[in-house]
């Protein structure tokens, strides 16, 4: 399965369950032993790998530590960085948004922020 702008967030959780489920039988661990190593669950190990539930960030990070695979989180959000273009022009990486004056100025209700 290859993940684009159509895949559901549960279609992405359950592919991305199936693959470390592989990582763990490619290293001949139990369930039980990689939530050992992971600090988790044995419980949420099967439900991340079943793509049931909204496992944490931090039970996922642990269980792709516990697997080795922290060095391939780079490729998940790599670093934003400038075009060469960018440098030579001076440009820096935003670290905030703000709004226009204009749009600010506006009398708000309740609830218009949703």
């Amino acid at each position: 399965m290859n993940f684009n702008i159509t895949t559901t967030p549960q279609e992405a959780l359950a592919e991305i369950g199936k693959r470390l489920a592989a990582h763990r039988v490619a290293r001949k661990y139990t369930q039980a032993e990689l939530a050992v190593r992971a600090g988790v669950s044995k419980r949420g190990i099967e439900r991340l790998e079943s793509g049931v539930g909204h496992p944490s960030l931090e039970t996922f990070l642990s269980v792709c530590c516990a697997l080795a695979l922290q060095d391939r989180l780079e490729t998940l959000v790599p670093a934003l960085s400038l075009s060469p273009e960018d440098l030579f022009r001076g440009k820096k990486i935003a670290c905030r948004v703000r709004h226009s004056k204009a749009s600010s100025g506006a009398k708000r209700k309740w609830g218009d922020e949703l």
